[in-house]
């Protein structure tokens, strides 16, 4: 079983939708949430053929609907790598720009559902 965030990200990079990941578990939360950084193509790929629109990554990342598919996306790619159990993300907020560990904050995820990335709140959605 693994159990480390670089071991989760590692098979969760495998997702297409994935350009870049932070698998983060809560030591009062079951399951891990990813924070990753959308491959464009790929989610606009995506987007396009579950009929919703947005031009740009900046509108994509906050689309509801999206979030819910690529939290699919993501979990599939779990599975596909031999995740089960509390190894399955939970949860995923979809970054509109790329980070580095020096600029993403996390505070009290899963008590308040709120991400702080560089300045900018994300809401948690769960599915």
């Amino acid at each position: 079983m693994l159990n480390l965030p670089a071991q989760l990200e590692s098979v969760y990079r495998s997702a297409t939708v994935v350009a870049n990941i932070c698998a983060y578990a809560a030591l009062d939360q079951f399951k891990p949430i990813a924070i990753i950084v959308p491959a464009e193509p790929a989610l606009k790929k995506l987007a396009q053929a579950n009929g919703i629109k947005g031009d740009s990554l900046e509108e994509l990342v906050h689309d509801s609907k999206l979030n819910t598919i690529v939290l699919k996306e993501l979990q599939a790619a779990g599975k596909r790598g031999g995740l089960q159990g509390i190894e399955i993300i939970e949860g995923v907020v979809l970054a509109d720009e790329e980070w580095t560990p020096q600029n993403v904050r996390i505070s009290k995820v899963w008590s308040s559902q709120l991400l702080t990335f560089d300045r900018a709140s994300l809401r948690l959605r769960k599915s």
